[in-house]
Order: structure tokens, then C-alpha cells, then sequence
């Protein structure tokens, strides 16, 4: 385990939400993802629907994957380590109820409705931080008159959404995790695309690499704000995997 919270630097997060954790690593993708304003678009036209199965789902797999991926855990992910079990069979119970549902959904352009919805909402709980998921999808089922079939199904398509949710995040955490043990060993200074993993890399070699003032010596930039910075960032994703979490709970409890 990695011993982060041992950082020697004075980190003084007082505000933990002070910025976004973004998350962009993700071939998990099987649709289009529309902004509640482009939902609006494609929904509120006249033209008429469509009705069409749930795409198919292989999320159970893609969790396995992730687990695989986790090969030195930081703090972060501890929520999902002392969760697996739980999270496998859900994730398996979510594949199993979409993969034989034999309903079909209104549609336009080829998109379901009601899985666009549950895609939204679960990208604004993640976004927000707060769990306001059910206030909103009351709206927004006054909004679009949701039929009976399409209320029921939400639950489990919400769920398959946070999943994807967690996926992002945690394979962005891996990226940071394999970034610090390269550092350990570095011989010079890396640079990355990534904000994030440029400030892994320099925790890493500050904290575990023997040349690290050699290695920073004529770079100027202030490492502590840039390791603190790093730590609101990885307390971000920690706080959003344990509400991500804590929601699946709730909703399957």
C-alpha cells in the first residue's frame, strides 16, 4: 500500500471540493452522451418515436478488468477494495436484468430515452457531489411523461451508469498509481499531457525517489502548492468512489 498520507508536506485541504477530479480514460462507452440541453433537442421535437431494446451490457467484465488493473491500491481505493464482492455481483445482477429484458424503450435518432436520462443523472451526481438524483428524475419525468415500464427500469440503468461512473475514475487513479512507481526509479524528470499525472510523478520522485533534488533542481515551480493541489484532486475521487458506492447501496439495499 502506498503510504500518501505520510506526505512530509503540509498539504491544508480545508475544502475538499475545491476542484474537479476529471476523468477521461474510458473505452467503455456504448453510446452517445448528451447534455440535458441536448436532450431537450432530440426529445421535445415533433418527430416520432421510436422503440428499441437496451443496448447490451457487459459491465460485469469491465469491472473484473479493473480489478486486474489495481496492482499497488493508494487510499483512494479502498472503498472499492473492501466493496468488491458486492460491487462484482452487482454489476453482474445489472448485466443480467438489461441482457434479457425483452421490453423495448421510446427512441429518437437511435437513442433510448430513458438511458439517456439515467446517463445524466448519474454524471450530475458525480459532478455535484450530492444526492439529488431522485428530485431530478422527478422533473424530468413530469417533463417527458415517462411511461410505467420506463420508471421501472431506471433504477437498474441509473446503477449500470455510476458503474461507468466508477470506471472512469478509478482508471484514472491507476494511471496516477503506475505514475508513482515509475518515478521511484526515474534517472530524469518526465513531463505528461496530463496535469494529474505530472503531479503524481513529482510526488512520486519526492517522496520515494534518492535523486530528487537532483532531478527538480532547475525546475521552478512550487512543490507544495503542486502537492497540495495533488492531494485535493485524489481526495476529489476518493469522496466521489465512496458516494458512488454508498448510492448503489441505497438504491439495491
Amino acid at each position: 500500500m502506498l503510504n500518501i498520507v505520510a506526505i512530509s508536506f503540509s498539504i491544508g485541504i480545508a475544502i475538499i471540493f475545491a476542484s474537479f477530479f476529471v476523468c477521461k480514460k474510458l473505452t467503455y462507452k456504448n453510446f452517445n452522451e448528451l447534455s440535458l440541453n441536448e436532450i431537450e433537442k432530440i426529445y421535445q421535437t415533433k418527430e416520432k418515436f421510436d422503440y428499441k431494446k437496451l443496448k447490451h451490457s457487459s459491465l460485469n467484465e469491465y469491472i473484473k478488468i479493473l480489478y486486474s488493473n489495481i496492482k499497488k491500491p493508494m487510499f483512494t481505493d479502498k472503498v472499492l477494495i473492501d466493496n468488491k464482492k458486492y460491487i462484482l455481483t452487482l454489476s453482474k445482477f445489472i448485466d443480467y436484468k438489461i441482457n434479457n429484458s425483452k421490453q423495448t424503450f421510446r427512441a429518437k435518432s437511435n437513442l433510448i430515452l430513458i438511458e439517456q436520462i439515467a446517463a445524466y443523472l448519474s454524471k450530475e451526481l458525480i459532478k455535484s457531489g450530492e444526492c439529488k438524483i431522485f428530485f431530478k428524475f422527478n422533473q424530468l419525468k413530469l417533463q417527458y411523461n415517462l411511461r410505467q415500464k420506463e420508471i421501472k427500469v431506471f433504477k437498474i440503468l441509473l446503477a449500470k451508469y455510476i458503474f461507468e461512473e466508477i470506471i472512469k475514475i478509478e482508471n484514472e487513479l491507476i494511471e496516477v498509481s503506475d505514475t508513482i512507481q515509475k518515478s521511484k526509479n526515474a534517472k530524469h524528470l518526465n513531463f505528461y499531457r496530463k496535469k494529474l499525472k505530472n503531479s503524481a510523478n513529482i510526488y512520486g520522485i519526492v517522496k520515494f525517489n534518492g535523486n530528487s533534488n537532483k532531478l527538480l533542481a532547475n525546475n521552478a515551480f512550487d512543490k507544495q502548492t503542486l502537492l497540495k493541489n495533488f492531494f485535493i484532486e485524489l481526495f476529489e475521487a476518493e469522496h466521489r468512489l465512496k458516494l458512488s458506492v454508498t448510492y448503489l447501496k441505497v438504491l439495491f439495499s
